[in-house]
C-alpha cells in the first residue's frame, strides 16, 4: 500500500508533465519585454511547429527506488521498480481540449528485511487523459488537467524462516483505480521563462483479493479481501526556462497532504483474528527537475527526476524517467 501510493503520485506526475499544454494555440496577445507574443512563447516551450499537427505521442521508460520505515516491530520496506508508459493524444476541434489514452507495465522487487519478506511481480495499467486551456489573458494561460487510471497488480509474496530452513509463499492480486485533477495557470515572464502554479487532488483506490501463507507446522496466515481508499490535496509550482530555442530546463516544488484515508486490514492467524489500520504519513514534500532537447521540428527527448519525502515513516522515493515524444 505504501509503495502503491507513491507509485500513483509518480505516474500521475509523469503523465501530467507529458500531456499538459503540448499544442500551440496560435493566438496572438500582448508581447513581453523581449517582443514575443503568447503564441511565440508557447512555441519556445513546446516543440510543436506545425499548427496543422493534431496528434502527440510519447514513450517513457522509468525507474523508481522507494523506502519507508514501517516501525520498530516491522522494519524498513525497500522497493526497486522499472516500467514503460506509452501514450497518444489528439487535439479536439473547436478548442475543446486534448484527449488522450495511455497504457503501461511495471516490474517491482520489494523487501522487508526485518520480516524476511520478499515481494516480486508485475503491474499493468491503462487510463485516459484530458487537458484543456480554457482561458487566455495576455501572457497567461489558465488550464485544467484530468487523469484516470485502472491497474492490475500481481505479487509473489515469500516469507523465509529464521535460519533459512524453509519458506511460505502465496500470490497477492490487487486491482487499483484512481483519478487525479489539477487546475492552474502558466504565466510567461519577461525573460521568456514560464511559471506554473497548480492545485488539485489525487484519489487512489485499491482492492486486494484474499491470499494465504501456509507455514510449516500447519499454521495458516490468511489475509482477507480488503479495500483501501486515499484522497490527497496537492499544490505545486514549476519554473521552466527555454535556452537557445531547443534546450529547456524545469524545476518544481510541491506538497501533498492526505485529507482522507480508509486503510484497515484483517488477518486470520489460525483461530486468531487481528485487525489493524495503516498509519501513513499525512504530509509529503515533492521535488522535481528535468531537461529536454528538441531533436527535430516535431520531436524531442527529455530526462526527468522526481523525489518524494516525508519525515513521518522516513519515506524516501527517487524516480528517474526518459521521454521520447513526437507530433504528427
Amino acid at each position: 500500500i505504501y509503495s502503491q501510493r507513491i507509485r500513483n503520485v509518480n505516474l500521475s506526475r509523469i503523465l501530467r508533465e507529458a500531456t499538459t499544454q503540448v499544442f500551440v494555440s496560435g493566438k496572438e496577445s500582448e508581447v513581453n519585454a523581449n517582443g514575443k507574443s503568447l503564441s511565440q512563447l508557447e512555441q519556445l516551450h513546446t516543440n510543436h511547429r506545425d499548427e496543422n499537427t493534431k496528434n502527440h505521442s510519447f514513450v517513457i521508460p522509468y525507474y523508481q527506488n522507494f523506502s519507508a520505515d514501517l516501525g520498530s516491530h516491522t522494519g524498513k520496506l525497500k522497493s526497486n521498480s522499472s516500467g514503460m508508459l506509452i501514450a497518444t493524444q489528439r487535439e479536439l476541434p473547436n478548442d475543446y481540449g486534448v484527449f488522450g489514452v495511455y497504457a503501461g507495465f511495471e516490474n517491482a522487487d520489494q523487501k522487508v528485511a526485518g520480516q524476511r519478506i520478499e515481494m516480486d511481480g508485475n503491474s499493468y495499467y491503462a487510463g485516459l487523459t484530458y487537458n484543456h486551456s480554457f482561458y487566455e489573458d495576455d501572457l497567461t494561460t489558465y488550464f485544467m488537467n484530468l487523469t484516470t487510471k485502472l491497474d492490475y497488480i500481481e505479487r509473489d509474496v515469500t516469507k523465509t524462516y529464521r535460519g533459512y530452513i524453509g519458506s511460505a509463499s502465496a500470490t497477492a492480486k490487487v486491482f487499483g483505480y484512481g483519478a487525479n485533477a489539477r487546475v492552474g495557470l502558466s504565466h510567461y515572464l519577461h525573460n521568456d521563462a514560464k511559471i506554473t502554479p497548480q492545485i488539485g487532488f489525487n484519489y487512489l483506490g485499491m482492492h486486494n483479493k484474499p491470499f494465504t501463507l501456509n507455514h510449516l507446522g500447519g499454521t495458516r496466515e490468511h489475509y482477507l479481501a480488503q479495500s483501501f481508499n486515499f484522497i490527497d490535496a496537492v499544490a505545486t509550482i514549476k519554473y521552466e526556462t527555454p535556452w537557445q530555442n531547443r534546450f529547456k530546463t524545469a524545476v518544481a516544488l510541491g506538497t501533498i497532504f492526505n485529507v482522507y484515508k480508509d486503510a484497515k486490514g484483517t488477518l486470520h492467524l489460525d483461530s486468531n483474528v487481528l485487525n489493524a489500520e495503516l498509519d501513513i504519513a499525512r504530509l509529503y514534500g515533492v521535488v522535481q527537475g528535468g531537461v529536454s532537447y528538441d531533436l527535430t521540428k516535431d520531436s524531442d527527448i527529455s530526462l526527468g527526476y522526481s523525489g518524494i519525502f516525508s519525515s513521518a515513516n522516513t519515506i524516501r522515493s527517487h524516480a528517474l524517467m526518459f521521454r521520447y515524444a513526437w507530433w504528427w
